[in-house]
């Protein structure tokens, strides 16, 4: 039975609501992981020679399940913007264009973003369970971090999922610290390119963002290997930002690492939409996938990003899940075009705007935004168990949406439109691709701009 969930008000509440639907509280623990091996970008670079995109570390949030304590949240919780505040504030005034001197208007964003705390026990213990808990690996969206989807990462922790919230250090998150340094939010004019010699225009932000989605790829091929040896028992090269080693050897042994679910939310909905058409980067393997989930994925990038070959691993049984507000964009025939390739299910939420699938909607409306929310994960947690919603078994009108003026056709609030069906299980290995074989990423993947 669904928890009760304390009211929660914005701006005078510290806490959260908590989001637990199933017997599982949420256990959260950061981790920094040395990688495997070191990868720099080759393209773009720094004004200092230096590369934009590194990868030396990988930063993960694990949310987990823990016994509960209480009919609702009892604890301190964890701060939802992540340290550091300096860091974070810098990189949110560059993404959203604001200039020094800070305006009050910023002050007043910043002291709501630091109030806010997650409903979760950092090194709590983890809850017993008579088989291993799922995996799923989360991507977050452009300006997000590996707090941005902590309600709906704590949806599925409550059933009984471990969550790994990928940190994404391609420029595209307010801020990071790699190798001891804070990098904030990369801009067009910080990079340098090769020069183009066809007279092609030169690059633009959509190319900036083409080169950060094949990095983005690597740190989720990264995030997942990285944890798998953490499973097998290595910890000499891990370093715990938060939380205890403790709870790292008792997730041991009872993960499920063979069977991953990928989500991912706009630019992190696209990154996943890269990574199940493409073959993993070197020196990866194909990931042992058994479903994906994409919220609102961000096509722009990808459609001018370098073509690679196509994996040797079937596709998973993926669902779109998009808002009214990114169906009604001006690319959602791309969107038809991807789900059919991928014979993927393709869904709009009416009444549903693009941030609704993350935690800023509490911010503002919380009963609008916890009310889509939920209806996410029963679309979710339906997919996850073969177990489709209602709402998805109406006939599919195959993408042909009558726009007037660019809207869609009228609908109730909350109502789930389907285009695409798809498929549900999972494919006989080696059903798709053509080649296996990972691509060397040692030469730059430069394109000219569309």
């Amino acid at each position: 039975m669904p928890q009760l969930r304390k009211m929660y008000i914005p701006l005078l509440s510290t806490v959260f609501p908590e989001p637990r639907n199933g017997p599982f509280a949420t256990g959260y623990e950061v981790l920094r992981l040395r990688t495997g091996e070191p990868y720099a970008a080759p393209t773009p670079r720094r004004k200092d020679g230096s590369p934009v995109m590194r990868l030396s570390e990988t930063v993960v949030a694990v949310y987990y399940p823990t016994k509960p304590t209480w009919w609702r949240f009892r604890g301190n919780g964890v701060r939802w913007l992540p340290e550091p505040t300096e860091g974070m504030f810098t990189g949110y005034r560059i993404f959203l264009g604001w200039f020094v001197p800070v305006s009050a208007l910023l002050w007043l964003v910043c002291k709501i973003l630091v109030r806010p705390k997650m409903p979760v026990h950092p090194a709590a213990a983890v809850a017993p369970h008579n088989k291993p808990f799922p995996l799923v690996v989360f991507s977050h969206g452009l300006s997000g971090t590996r707090n941005t989807y902590s309600q709906m990462c704590q949806r599925l922790v409550s059933e009984g999922y471990v969550v790994l919230a990928v940190e994404h250090a391609d420029g595209s998150g307010p801020c990071v610290i790699r190798d001891g340094k804070s990098w904030t939010f990369t801009k067009l004019d910080e990079t340098v390119w090769p020069e183009k010699d066809d007279g092609s225009p030169p690059y633009d932000r959509i190319d900036l963002r083409a080169c950060q989605l094949d990095f983005r790829v690597r740190e989720v091929y990264e995030a997942y290997a990285a944890f798998c040896r953490l499973m097998a028992g290595s910890q000499a090269d891990m370093e715990i930002i938060e939380g205890s080693p403790e709870v790292v050897g008792a997730l041991r042994g009872r993960v499920d690492i063979d069977n991953v679910k990928l989500m991912g939310h706009s630019f992190g909905g696209g990154t996943l939409m890269r990574l199940l058409t493409t073959v993993p980067p070197h020196p990866y393997t194909a990931m042992p996938l058994e479903k994906a989930i994409v919220l609102d994925p961000w096509y722009e990038p990808g459609a001018i990003a370098p073509t690679l070959p196509p994996p040797s691993t079937p596709v998973p049984p993926t669902m779109i899940i998009n808002s009214q507000q990114w169906t009604e964009r001006e690319d959602f025939p791309m969107a038809c075009e991807e789900a059919k390739g991928i014979s993927a299910s393709l869904c709009t939420i009416m009444g549903m705007r693009h941030n609704a699938c993350s935690d800023f909607g509490l911010l503002t409306l919380p009963g609008r935004a916890t009310s889509f929310l939920d209806q996410i994960h029963g679309l979710i947690t339906g997919h996850l168990t073969n177990s489709p919603h209602a709402s998805l078994l109406a006939r599919p009108d195959g993408g042909d949406v009558q726009f007037t003026r660019g809207k869609m056709p009228r609908g109730s609030f909350g109502e789930i439109r389907v285009h695409f069906s798809g498929k549900t299980e999972s494919p006989v290995e080696g059903e798709a691709g053509e080649t296996g074989e990972a691509h060397d990423e040692s030469t730059p993947l430069v394109h000219a701009a569309a």
